[in-house]
């Protein structure tokens, strides 16, 4: 069976790095972004999504299943975002949205990228 990888977070230098990899490795790869990631192949389908607190509808609307791998690179930092809500909503909210369509989706393989260190029980809100 050949698989699709689905990632979301592609544009940043970590997710950008595994979408290469992934290039080589999948029959095709499905990229949602809010813009169009550096050095695509012909294997590669970009789609922009400016507002992703519509990740969940978006998702629920594409062609996959169990033949799909997820990936997620999404993140921020706080100075990013601009406030630890915000940094919340990115690094957590979007993220489970993303999840949560992919497992409504069939999807059985998903594959999160956290902070180096994340810690539920760490003092700080990171």
């Amino acid at each position: 069976m050949q698989r699709t990888a689905l990632i979301i977070g592609a544009t940043g230098l970590v997710g950008n790095s595994l979408l290469t990899q992934l290039g080589s490795l999948y029959q095709k790869v499905i990229i949602i972004a809010r813009s169009q990631p550096k050095g695509l192949s012909d294997s590669m389908h970009f789609y922009q999504l400016k507002d992703f607190n519509q990740i969940h509808e978006f998702v629920s609307a594409l062609s996959i299943g169990k033949d799909t791998d997820a990936f997620s690179c999404l993140g921020t930092t706080i100075k990013e975002a601009g406030s630890e809500a915000a940094f919340r909503q990115i690094d957590f909210t979007f993220n489970v949205a993303f999840a949560k369509a992919c497992k409504q989706k069939g999807v059985e393989r998903f594959f999160l990228l956290s902070a180096m260190g994340a810690n539920a029980d760490s003092r700080f809100f990171y």
